[in-house]
């Protein structure tokens, strides 16, 4: 049982399952065989005492492995599932509540006082006062149905809060970088499958369970735990991780996670100069990954040409107002403020919009964190998130010497600030990774 345990800990099993993962993302498995077979490896897990850390990398490729839509409802047994989110967050809620009764019933961290949980639960509160008219569930086609999906969020918070230990920091941010690099995978076989090299209009990468939006939203989360584990290791290999994680956010055509992106690794590779102790070794390591970047480049010239002439055009084709060019967020910026002042207190709900127009169609989001906020929870759930960011940057600032956690918040600010022009914390799939991440970050930093 020691070995197995050990196997179970283990980054070969880590990257099994990041396999797994890529399997059913690309075959497209039956959502019920795929459930089925992760529900099984967890429990597993849970059972052979081996650690919360190896349910981590098992959790994320639940929410980031299978394919909406028709793709997968081939049989009628599988006509009763049809909502995976429901089926995700229904699994992971059960796996989280048994994690938590085994916790309190051996008593694994008598010492471990998590915090954010406030800033989580006056949340769900403000979530609960508004209500919800969610059109597409998450969980239930009722109102209230976002509430509960943060609740289940916030279960997954307390269950890494309260079991993880110090030793476990390095193995996560290994959880946290394949990640990232499983998601630029998914990323580069969109282009590689689908991506028509001689379409004269710009082509955006959809990786089935989100868009190339979603994604790169996420490496931005995920990549700088690359500079952590090269500080640990001094290995080439997070160096070039790191920068195939970069890659792949150009190559989502997402322009502000690109932008986002270019600052968030020179951070990165400041913060790891100023850290490393073997100054030398780092410049070798740092021009021998771009050297072999631009061989890559080289080998694979026309189809690199085609890629780059793709984000391109999505940089510099759409001219006009900046209105157009932003794609309608300055209409939406606009509109979210005259509801806001129409709805001050409690919002509109989320997920729902009024803003059904021959340009926008329906959307139920404002692309910006703020106005999100303010649209759908008003000024309680303002309060709610401004309390939130007080607790989590202050965390920060406490435990800035603390690498693990200065490379983790180096993620968590470079996809909030692309949360200034998209979805963060209304992006379910990121929601859950974030609250992951959250509960790693206190876990560890509370057992020493």
């Amino acid at each position: 049982m020691k070995k197995f345990r050990e196997f179970l800990n283990s980054e070969f099993f880590m990257l099994s399952i990041y396999l797994l993962g890529f399997l059913i993302w690309f075959f497209e498995f039956s959502t019920l065989l795929s459930i089925t077979l992760i529900f099984l490896v967890i429990n597993v897990i849970i059972f052979s005492k081996s650690g919360t850390k190896s349910l981590v990398p098992l959790l994320f490729i639940t929410v980031t492995s299978n394919v909406p839509g028709d793709l997968v409802y081939m049989t009628s047994v599988d006509d009763i599932f049809k909502d995976i989110n429901m089926l995700i967050s229904l699994l992971i809620l059960v796996l989280a509540v048994i994690e938590l009764i085994i916790y309190f019933l051996i008593n694994r961290r008598k010492n471990a006082k998590p915090k954010f949980w406030i800033g989580f639960v006056l949340i769900v509160i403000s979530f609960i006062l508004s209500g919800t008219r969610q059109a597409d569930t998450i969980i239930f086609t009722d109102y209230f149905s976002d509430s509960l999906f943060f609740m289940i969020a916030i279960l997954i918070y307390l269950l890494f809060a309260l079991t993880t230990v110090n030793e476990d920091s390095r193995y996560l941010s290994k959880a946290f970088l394949y990640l990232g690099v499983y998601i630029s995978v998914q990323t580069f076989v969109w282009y590689i499958y689908y991506f028509d090299i001689n379409a004269l209009e710009v082509l955006r990468p959809s990786l089935k369970w989100g868009s190339g939006n979603a994604g790169a939203l996420i490496m931005l989360l995920a990549m700088p735990l690359g500079g952590y584990l090269y500080l640990k290791k001094n290995n080439i290999i997070y160096f070039f991780l790191t920068r195939l994680c970069l890659i792949a956010i150009f190559l989502s055509t997402s322009r502000g996670a690109i932008l986002c992106s270019i600052p968030l690794l020179i951070a990165i590779d400041i913060v790891v100069y100023l850290k490393v102790e073997d100054k030398l070794k780092y410049k070798t390591h740092y021009s021998g990954t771009i050297a072999f970047i631009l061989m890559l480049i080289v080998a694979n010239y026309t189809l690199v040409e085609s890629m780059v002439e793709n984000v391109v055009i999505r940089f510099f084709t759409q001219t006009g107002s900046l209105n157009e060019y932003s794609s309608n967020r300055i209409f939406l910026y606009d509109e979210a403020i005259k509801i806001f002042f129409n709805h001050p207190v409690l919002g509109i709900g989320t997920a729902f919009s009024p803003l059904v127009t021959p340009e926008m169609i329906w959307n139920p989001w404002y692309h910006n964190t703020v106005l999100d906020v303010m649209v759908s929870l008003g000024v309680v759930g303002l309060i709610a998130f401004i309390f939130h960011y007080y607790q989590k940057y202050k965390f920060f600032i406490k435990n800035r010497k603390d690498l693990f956690v200065l490379f983790g918040y180096l993620g968590i600010i470079g996809s909030g600030l692309y949360g200034l022009i998209d979805v963060t914390y209304f992006n379910y799939i990121w929601l859950f990774i974030f609250m992951i991440m959250s509960g790693v970050l206190e876990g560890v930093v509370d057992s020493k």
